[in-house]
C-alpha cells in the first residue's frame, strides 16, 4: 500500500465505525451505475476516490472544479452513520450534480431525480429527512436550541460556538453552547 492509501484508509476508519470502506465503494459503484442509466455524460470526469468531510449540515458534497475540469464526491461523517439506503441516496444525489446544468437543485436536477425514481423507486430528494446525528459523532462543541432542542456539533471553535446568543435556530429559538 502507498502512503496515500494508508492515510486515506486510516482517515476513513477514524470516521466510519459501522461500515468498511469496501462497502462504501460498492454503494458508490451502484450509484454510478444507476446514474449512468440516464445516458447523460457528466460535465467533467469524476474522481474515482471518494473523499470525506466533517460537515454536519450536509450528508454529501459534489465539488465541481471548472478550472481543472474535474469533479470530486465527498461524504460527510454524518452520512456514514446511516444505513446503506441513505448512503446510496446521498451518492446518487451528489452524482446528479455532476451532470450538465445540475450544479443546483433546479429543473434539470429535479428532472433527473424524477427519472431515477421512476427507474428504481429511489426518491432522491433535495434535503435529507434524517434524525439528528450530532449525538452519534463525538464533536468537540455542541450548540443546542433552547426552544426546540435541535443540536449542532462542531469540531472547531466557530462563531456560533463562541457567541451562541447572537444566533437563532430555524424555529427562532435562542441557542446555547452545551459543550
Amino acid at each position: 500500500q502507498s502512503e496515500v492509501e494508508i492515510m486515506r484508509t486510516y482517515k476513513f476508519n477514524e470516521v466510519c465505525k459501522t461500515k468498511t470502506e469496501e462497502e462504501i465503494y460498492d454503494l458508490f459503484a451502484t450509484a454510478s451505475i444507476i446514474v449512468s442509466k440516464l445516458n447523460v455524460e457528466p460535465l467533467y470526469p469524476i474522481d474515482a476516490e471518494l473523499k470525506y468531510t466533517k460537515s454536519i449540515r450536509k450528508l454529501g458534497v459534489c465539488a465541481v472544479n471548472h478550472t481543472r475540469k474535474t469533479t470530486s464526491i465527498y461524504l460527510t461523517d454524518s452520512c456514514l452513520l446511516f444505513d446503506d439506503d441513505m448512503i446510496l441516496n446521498t451518492l446518487i444525489h451528489e452524482l446528479l450534480h455532476t451532470l450538465p446544468n445540475c450544479q443546483d437543485h433546479k429543473l434539470s436536477w429535479k428532472t433527473y431525480a424524477e427519472q431515477i425514481q421512476k427507474m428504481t423507486g429511489i426518491n432522491i430528494s433535495r434535503v435529507a429527512n434524517v434524525e439528528d446525528s450530532t449525538s452519534k459523532i463525538n464533536y468537540k462543541y455542541i450548540v443546542k436550541c433552547r426552544a426546540c432542542g435541535a443540536e449542532w456539533g462542531y469540531g472547531r471553535m466557530a462563531k456560533v460556538v463562541k457567541n451562541p446568543s447572537e444566533y437563532r435556530c430555524r424555529c427562532k429559538g435562542e441557542l446555547e453552547r452545551i459543550r
